[in-house]
């Protein structure tokens, strides 16, 4: 079995003989789905609609999921490498094993209600992605850019490296209503 490393979580990949996708095999909206050992690249899933989805041992490289709405998935052996989730939504996420965003763009996302522990995120853009009432404990952000990230209580148990607090702390006497007198 191949896996892949991203910081410290290991994620185990699609079997060899699974062949990669190029186009969407499903509507545009997914219920009660499950998406399993499988690997898409430059699949176009904007605006797609996902709720109450299971997805294991899948990679998607190189996708775009710009105004994605998920609303309830649990993802367990996951890869997403350099894609664009700009502005997308995700309610009720919740990683059970092995999920990792590598070199992905996550600008002005949204996760509410999500239990993102273990998730790493390396190489990634942030900027203004809300953690909303999001669980993150031991997951690793280092390598992100963290610039206007909202819900940073959220991140309690995170990994970062020491360049990352400056962009954070903003956010920190934000959401505890601090009053700073320049």
């Amino acid at each position: 079995m191949e896996t892949a490393t991203v910081h410290d979580v290991r994620v185990l990949l699609p079997d060899d003989e699974e062949d990669t996708h190029t186009t969407w095999p499903h509507n545009d909206t997914l219920a009660k789905e499950t998406l399993s050992h499988a690997a898409y690249s430059g699949v176009d899933l904007a605006g797609h609609r996902w709720h109450n989805v299971k997805i294991s041992r899948v990679v998607f490289t190189d996708c775009r999921f710009t105004g994605l709405t998920v609303n309830g998935a649990e993802l367990a052996d996951v890869l997403f490498r350099d894609c664009v989730f700009d502005y997308a939504y995700m309610a009720r996420v919740r990683a059970t094993s092995g999920v990792a965003f590598a070199g992905c763009r996550l600008v002005e996302t949204v996760f509410e209600d999500c239990d993102l522990s273990g998730v790493a995120m390396d190489g990634c853009r942030l900027d203004g992605a809300q953690f909303d009432g999001t669980r993150m404990d031991g997951g690793d952000l280092r390598g992100s850019t963290t610039e206007g990230v909202g819900g940073v209580l959220s991140l309690r148990g995170v990994t970062l490296n020491a360049d990352q607090i400056p962009s954070l702390m903003s956010g920190v006497a934000s959401e505890l209503g601090w009053r700073i007198d320049p």
